[in-house]
């Protein structure tokens, strides 16, 4: 994308707003896969030359790039499969806790909050497609 394409910018503040609404009523991974898909709308967004900057760096946008995201994410995942086969904690509560744990942690540090609830979503995911191949 060379410019910046107005109704794309428009839907990538109506995911921030829809965020905050689902935080204010405490849907955690709702939230972290709607962050999922704001954070991809938004990378797909030119930066003007002050958020390239090394000062402007932004509250809601996460630092890490999305190998290193995914690479973590898809490690912690294959743990917790491993937890839960092993009857600790099933992956679905884990990522409900992490979830949770992500949105306290956003309150005092946003951006380790939203890659937090990224994970937390990739494990939600994973819990699904393991409940769905189980048939459960």
């Amino acid at each position: 994308m060379t410019e910046q394409d107005p109704a794309l910018e428009h839907a990538i503040k109506l995911m921030a707003e829809a965020l905050r609404i689902l935080d204010q009523y405490g849907l955690n991974v709702a939230a972290a896969h709607l962050q999922r898909a704001h954070d991809v709308a938004a990378a797909s967004v030119p930066a003007s030359a002050e958020e390239h900057s090394e000062g402007a760096k932004s509250a809601d946008r996460l630092s890490l790039d999305r190998t290193t995201i995914l690479a973590l994410g898809g490690t912690f995942a294959v743990i917790a499969a491993v937890l839960g086969r092993a009857n600790i904690i099933p992956m679905r509560e884990l990522a409900d806790i992490l979830a949770i744990y992500a949105t306290t942690t956003s309150e005092t540090d946003n951006p380790q909050g939203l890659l937090i609830a990224c994970w937390a979503g990739i494990l939600r995911e994973a819990a699904e497609v393991g409940e769905r191949d189980r048939g459960e």
